[in-house]
């Protein structure tokens, strides 16, 4: 039996997503594709972990971190909006942990929350539609999903 939770990230977590971030198959499928130094990563993460409108999980099976999850919530036309943004750990993509972190997340997140995905990344995009959001349009080249969880 698979025991999966969503825990808050911690800046003890520092390492771990810095290796995650600058796997090639990470940085492939985001919009910032260089590699991040300790230093950037360190200020990036100290910052986000403060950030009110950031809620940033990891996920764990069985007490190993899998992946992880975050929103950032974005004030536009009175309106508030939740990017959310993800990356799964390089030895556990293909195995549908992102699917179910997402499905996790929404579980216990209300909001009108957006996605932007890379053409061509056909795991987001399928991760994204299993989680019933719907495609709204383009940004760009990226492909936008949303759904509104109440």
């Amino acid at each position: 039996m698979m025991n999966q939770v969503l825990r808050k990230a911690t800046l003890a977590d520092a390492g771990q997503l810095l290796e995650w971030r600058n796997d090639d198959g990470t940085r492939n499928n985001s919009n910032s594709t260089g590699l991040v130094s300790l230093d950037a990563h360190l200020a990036w993460l100290t910052k986000s972990l403060a950030d009110t409108g950031c809620r940033f999980y990891i996920m764990e099976v069985n007490k190993e971190a899998v992946g992880t999850i975050r929103d950032n919530l974005v004030q536009t036309e009175g309106c508030t909006k939740q990017y959310l943004s993800w990356t799964i750990a390089p030895v556990c993509r293909g195995k549908g942990y992102g699917t179910e972190m997402l499905h996790m997340f929404l579980k216990e997140n209300k909001g009108c929350f957006y996605a932007e995905i890379k053409p061509f990344n056909q795991s987001s995009i399928k991760m994204v539609e299993q989680n019933q959001f719907v495609l709204l349009g383009k940004a760009g080249e990226n492909l936008v999903y949303t759904r509104i969880v109440t």
